[in-house]
């Protein structure tokens, strides 16, 4: 598989509240969302790879203090091939790259910038990636029998 084309991340939440909901014992985590689409009916060689990366901060008190999340999409060239965990955990990195420039600048002088957004490991995620190639590989198949 090859990326084609990586498209611009779109950031579709930004909840920043102020500093003082940071204060006392926080839940810090950053979760991904995956997803890949059918063959584009355009370009049957193409598949999109479509990847969230959400980080919230949740707190007893108050609820979430903050919550970002970004949308990236990669439009891939498949060669008749199901894409391989590896594959999908390197536009994982690329989507969580450009998660991070944009928590990072968005949050200069403000108390988030001290909380490190912890890079995605492939031991963290591998069960999940897998389980979403499968269940799009087992819909692919469903579709093509149809």
């Amino acid at each position: 598989m090859k990326v084609i084309t990586q498209y611009d991340t779109q950031l579709e939440i930004w909840q920043h509240d102020l500093v003082k909901g940071f204060m006392g014992q926080n839940k810090d985590g950053v979760s991904y969302i995956l997803g890949i689409t059918p063959p584009d009916p355009n370009d049957p060689t193409c598949y999109y790879f479509n990847i969230w990366v959400e980080r919230k901060y949740d707190t007893q008190n108050l609820g979430v203090v903050f919550h970002a999340r970004t949308y990236t999409c990669f439009k891939a060239k498949h060669n008749n091939h199901v894409p391989s965990v590896e594959f999908f955990f390197d536009l994982i990195e690329k989507a969580f790259y450009e998660f991070a420039k944009i928590f990072h600048a968005r949050t200069r002088h403000t108390n988030p910038l001290h909380h490190k957004t912890p890079k995605p490991r492939l031991d963290d995620l591998k069960e999940y990636i897998q389980k979403c190639i499968d269940t799009w590989d087992k819909t692919i198949r469903n579709m093509s029998m149809n």
